[in-house]
């Protein structure tokens, strides 16, 4: 009997949610049937158990079993420096395949399925707050509104038609933005057109569980989405701009890139008024 223990939360929801589905891929690798995260009130993160496997806050439990087990690794992300001796698979293929084989998402506070159907067909996540701040971190570069337009005509739609359809005051309901806050241009494009748009502010519960009820998701530089890519039953497809190197191959999605030449690439984001009026008037050379 061997922990794996997570040893600090490390930003926001989504990064803490692969410090534990890494956590629990180092453990699948480790033969470890315990993984502890940091104590203390986490309003999402809920101890969890199942056959053969378990997830708690850390520290003394009261006699419970693995209060006296063995650290076999520990870690904040387990990248390949804090693991000392060994490979682990931590891929999102892998992620996926234990979330379902260990039904993982008990311990996350968001419902992974209702019993119905897709409620969307394709959803946008939108990047706000940090961001747009004096001096952001310069590998988070936002996409443009091509990239949203590419997206659509993937998915069997054109943007003008979506745009046109929310003038009359019948707006598409299979397109839909999910919105940090309006301090991303395009989202501010987005809401004044009468699009489709959820407010990830007002309820982060919520906010996952539509990510969790749409059929493709596309996002730029984040965390967050990749909660639906590892625990989704209904999504199909993930899209991702060109500058955003990430492999989100897993059995049953497909992952698309969208070729943004002339963007702006990781490393120089600014959000300086260039960069910022490019998201809406980008278009390839």
């Amino acid at each position: 009997m061997s922990v794996v223990r997570i040893s600090a939360w490390f930003c926001r929801f989504g990064n803490n949610v692969q410090q534990i589905m890494r956590a629990v891929c180092v453990a699948e690798r480790l033969g470890a049937r315990f993984v502890r995260f940091p104590p203390g009130k986490h309003y999402m993160v809920r101890p969890a158990f199942y056959k053969g496997f378990a997830l708690r806050p850390d520290g003394p439990g009261g006699g419970r079993c693995d209060d006296d087990a063995p650290v076999v690794a520990e870690g904040r992300f387990f990248y390949a420096r804090e693991l000392r001796g060994f490979n682990a698979d931590t891929s999102i293929a892998q992620q996926r395949r234990l979330a379902q084989k260990y039904a993982i998402h008990e311990v996350f506070r968001f419902s992974v399925d209702d019993g119905g159907g897709a409620s969307a067909d394709t959803l946008f996540y939108m990047r706000g707050q940090d961001v747009f701040k004096k001096k952001p971190h310069a590998s988070y570069v936002q996409y443009p509104r091509y990239f949203v337009s590419k997206v659509l005509e993937h998915r069997g739609k054109r943007l003008e038609d979506v745009v046109r359809a929310a003038a009359t005051g019948d707006p598409d309901a299979s397109v839909v933005a999910q919105i940090q806050d309006l301090r991303n241009p395009l989202a501010r494009w987005w809401k004044d057109a009468g699009l489709v748009c959820n407010d990830l502010s007002s309820s982060l519960c919520e906010a996952i569980t539509a990510m969790l009820h749409c059929k493709a998701i596309a996002f730029g530089v984040s965390t967050l989405p990749i909660v639906a890519v590892v625990f989704s039953k209904h999504l199909e497809q993930v899209f991702l701009p060109d500058y955003f190197h990430l492999d989100v191959a897993a059995e049953g999605i497909r992952s698309t890139v969208v070729a943004l030449p002339g963007y702006t690439r990781m490393g120089e984001w600014r959000a300086d008024e260039a960069q910022t009026r490019a998201m809406l008037e980008y278009e390839p050379l």
